[in-house]
């Protein structure tokens, strides 16, 4: 065991000047150096460095949506049960996927929903409106 003039004293840190920061270093040896380091980078993924080519793709290139944009080709006025089996039918057909398919059908229920609470203001609006010509 340590003597006690060597040991740490009560209330005092054994590290005065606290842990070196990773990435304070990292900086200060980068400082000036990034457009460098990127154009290696890029010159080792077009060399073939799979992994370096992997990196650059999995950081900076634009994400790729998922889905391609599909047409259903509803009627204008087509009511939502006709939208309904429109997109069952593009199913079972197979011109669209499944998700693609379970997407229409969500956004429909949302779009009767809008409707419904649309419809619902307006009975209100027009019963308040009717209620104060009795009064």
């Amino acid at each position: 065991m340590p003597s006690s003039d060597t040991q740490f004293k009560k209330g005092q840190s054994g590290n005065p000047g606290g842990r070196h920061s990773k990435l304070k270093w990292f900086y200060d040896k980068m400082d000036g150096r990034q457009d460098d380091l990127m154009e290696k980078a890029i010159q080792m993924a077009l060399d073939g460095d799979q992994q370096m080519l992997t990196f650059i793709l999995s950081r900076h290139a634009p994400a790729i949506p998922k889905d391609d944009p599909i047409e259903i080709g509803f009627e204008e006025k087509s009511a939502h049960a006709e939208k309904g089996n429109k997109v069952l039918q593009l199913l079972s057909e197979g011109s669209i996927t499944p998700a693609q398919a379970y997407m229409v059908f969500a956004s429909l229920a949302q779009q009767v929903k809008i409707v419904e609470s649309q419809e619902v203001i307006d009975r209100i609006s027009k019963l308040e409106s009717a209620l104060k010509i009795r009064k």
